[in-house]
């Protein structure tokens, strides 16, 4: 079964405007024009839904500023109604957003490759392009009957990896979203259960940027800096802001 990219408009069904609540945007959600161009970054976060929310005002804005935004969606996460809510409260129009998003929904770990290979035809030759993967590890941990991980699906993701990397390369602004509790669940018929699975090394070393996000259950939020193009500035910076090297986040390397 063959996956391709569609217009976001055909996810807009017509509904009644909710008056929703305000969300809490983490820093990422206003740091768009602080991405680095040509650069593949990797946001984990113990909390997706939060981080998936997040990343619907990262594309509005993203278009605001005059980007085409492709969006592989592995995570199942694309909400049109909470996109609708962003631009009425960011004063653009909806379909003016929905028209400059092109998407797909991988079911599987083929479909999730075959997609990624054919972005490079799918990139705007007019304007910035921002290319936004969710959960992008998520459908090649999917264990076979055996329950063991075949290494075909580590080199099936580090080939989309790659190809992302080539995409950034092209100087296209990406983003990969991934659980930062990864697990693999069992397909044992016989009490089934999910264990931990360190991040990919192609994941670990592909990523220029990497941050990650976490949540408490109290709701406090807070992130890491694991890496970035200016990490050498780590001592210098966190000396000018009084803060240890573990403390520093993205925003500081632009202040």
């Amino acid at each position: 079964m063959h996956a391709s990219l569609l217009s976001a408009e055909s996810f807009l069904q017509p509904s009644i405007r909710l008056s929703l609540p305000v969300w809490r945007y983490p820093r990422l959600g206003v740091l768009l024009d602080k991405w680095e161009p040509a650069t593949l970054h990797l946001v984990e976060s113990n909390t997706l839904r939060e981080l998936h929310t997040t990343l619907h005002k990262v594309m509005v804005d993203a278009i605001i500023s005059g980007y085409f935004v492709l969006l592989v969606d592995n995570a199942n996460c694309f909400n049109p109604h909470n996109l609708d809510e962003i631009a009425y409260n960011s004063s653009i129009s909806t379909i003016e957003v929905l028209e400059q998003i092109k998407i797909a929904r991988p079911f599987q770990m083929f479909q999730t490759q075959e997609i990624v290979n054919n972005l490079t035809s799918q990139l705007s030759s007019e304007k910035e392009n921002l290319v936004v993967v969710t959960s992008v590890s998520e459908l090649f941990l999917e264990p076979a009957i055996n329950s063991e991980l075949d290494q075909n699906n580590y080199m099936l993701l580090s080939s989309v990896v790659g190809t992302l990397k080539k995409l950034a390369l092209n100087n296209a602004t990406v983003i990969l979203t991934d659980n930062l509790n990864r697990k693999i669940q069992s397909r044992e018929r016989v009490t089934p259960e999910a264990r931990p699975v360190d991040i990919p090394k192609s994941l670990a070393y592909g990523a220029k940027v990497h941050l990650q996000l976490h949540t408490s259950e109290s709701g406090e939020f807070s992130d890491r800096l694991l890496a970035h193009p200016y990490k050498e500035r780590n001592s210098v910076i966190s000396q000018k802001l009084d803060k240890s090297e573990e403390q520093l986040t993205l925003i500081d390397f632009f202040d």
